[in-house]
């Protein structure tokens, strides 16, 4: 299975004392999604939250900051296909974006 890592940009709460719980009810659906096409994820970081390039609209709503973390994890390309559009689908995520880093074990040795 290749090696593949998603980049993501959550929305932030109105609340801001929730927004450590926010984002790990997001981040536990998006391992469940990834579980459930038998991928296996080897790594999870949170970037910090800043403020968006410029304002994105999601769901009929303009957003100016977002919760930016990455998600490594090994899985087939149609498991992909199918993470991609359930994740468009999540109100809470702004943008999510899937980059493969390697075929080969040798690909995924971290120097």
């Amino acid at each position: 299975m290749p090696l593949y890592e998603l980049l993501t940009i959550s929305r932030v709460p109105a609340q801001q004392h929730i927004q450590t719980q926010f984002l790990s009810e997001i981040m536990t659906r998006t391992a469940k999604r990834l579980f459930k096409e038998n991928s296996l994820i080897r790594d999870i970081k949170y970037m910090g939250t800043q403020q968006l390039p410029h304002r994105i609209k999601l769901a009929g709503e303009y957003h100016l900051m977002g919760s930016f973390w990455v998600m490594y994890f090994y899985g087939g390309p149609q498991s992909i296909k199918r993470l991609r559009k359930e994740l468009e689908g999540d109100t809470d995520i702004i943008r999510c974006t899937f980059t493969k880093q390697g075929d080969k074990l040798k690909d995924y040795i971290l120097n």
